[in-house]
């Protein structure tokens, strides 16, 4: 029995034109485990919706396997291609598709009506319409006409029609990119609580950062086609493999320098940047002496201190001046001029320092962190 509630082998659909690659997914690999919440995260064009399509069965891939549990719904080599409509998954997409001549329970039930591999009674299409309602805290609005909804209820709608024939999969393509600010966040937890309750595998796309880090189990991001780094959303963000997903993910500091020690991958090693100065750093990657290598710093892990308050841990440590400070309410966002290096720092919202002022940089060596080669 297959051990993976979705397994992706080698997909890749390429979209060309008289000018080369245009666009499209290589070769994406990745199997996730019953119930996880997985998410596609790159910028436009990078390749994400593109995979949602391919496993949905809205794309026909040039190569690769498709599997959610014991199903193949795609298989290259083997010739293989389920329907879209007899893969019996969920999906949920930037456009919610409400149908406004339809009352809600007649929007949620349209994919028991229609399905092809088996008939269900009335009374099964609304006993199974009530409840999916019912998961999506809708009771009660069974009968109302969709277009007396919110933006925030038509998503519901859209996520009780997408699960009310318990899916094994559930595919989910920028679904909040239309709401406001403050309801987004809300339905963040709530799309997060449902999947958890249900136990539906997912799959998520977005290019939202914070969306990807908050709801996640695992984050694949993608740049150009590729799938870059599969992680945790800790492990995409502390360990990025490279410059591109540390500059995409969350805000860093990229220092680039010479190595002037090796060590395999997770030693420390010192590098001194272009102001001159050494940074100690943890590899993710083997390193030699003399390697021009990258190192990325998150704004969050420097610590402003006076020069009376020496550092006794041995930290990174040196000496700049602040240009500018910023307040955004949760926190200062200091600019702190180290040499040729400007050098972002954040710091609580009670730390207040004046442009001007000298300062001392700190930062561990776990928090500097030599990235893979682009």
């Amino acid at each position: 029995m297959n051990q993976f509630g979705l397994d992706v082998n080698g997909l890749s659909k390429i979209y060309a034109n008289v000018e080369g690659i245009a666009g499209g997914v290589r070769n994406a690999t990745f199997q996730l485990p019953p119930g996880t919440f997985f998410t596609l995260l790159g910028p436009s064009g990078c390749g994400k919706t593109t995979t949602l399509r391919c496993i949905a069965g809205l794309e026909r891939p040039d190569t690769g396997v498709v599997r959610v549990g014991d199903r193949t719904f795609f298989d290259s080599e083997r010739h293989v291609d389920v329907a879209l409509n007899r893969r019996q998954i969920g999906m949920v997409f930037q456009s919610y598709a409400i149908w406004p001549h339809m009352s809600v329970i007649e929007n949620v039930s349209f994919p028991l009506r229609v399905a092809k591999d088996r008939s269900y009674s009335r009374e099964e299409i609304r006993s199974m319409s009530l409840k999916a309602l019912a998961t999506v805290d809708l009771e009660g609005f069974a009968d109302r006409s969709a277009t007396r909804l919110s933006g925030g209820q038509q998503q519901r709608v859209a996520l009780a029609r997408a699960i009310v024939r318990e899916p094994k999969l559930l595919l989910l393509d920028e679904p909040l990119s239309n709401l406001d600010a403050a309801l987004r966040d809300n339905m963040r937890k709530e799309l997060k609580r449902l999947q958890r309750q249900i136990g539906v595998t997912t799959v998520y796309v977005t290019h939202d950062q914070a969306e990807a880090l908050e709801m996640s189990d695992q984050i694949a991001v993608l740049s150009a086609g590729d799938v870059v780094q599969i992680d945790t959303p800790d492990g995409i963000y502390f360990r990025p493999r490279n410059r591109f997903v540390a500059s995409f993910v969350g805000n860093t500091n990229i220092f680039d320098g010479t190595a002037e020690g090796g060590g395999e991958t997770g030693a420390v090693v010192p590098v001194r940047v272009k102001s001159g100065e050494v940074i100690r750093g943890r590899a993710n990657r083997p390193v030699r002496t003399g390697d021009v290598v990258t190192m990325s710093v998150r704004p969050e892990s420097i610590r402003l201190s006076s020069a009376a308050a020496p550092d006794d841990r041995g930290a990174n440590r040196f000496r700049g001046q602040v240009e500018n400070r910023g307040f955004v309410g949760n926190l200062n966002r200091y600019d702190v001029r180290c040499g040729n290096e400007l050098i972002v720092a954040n710091t609580g919202p009670r730390t207040a320092i004046a442009p001007g002022e000298t300062v001392f940089i700190e930062f561990d060596a776990d928090d500097a962190i030599i990235l893979a080669d682009d």
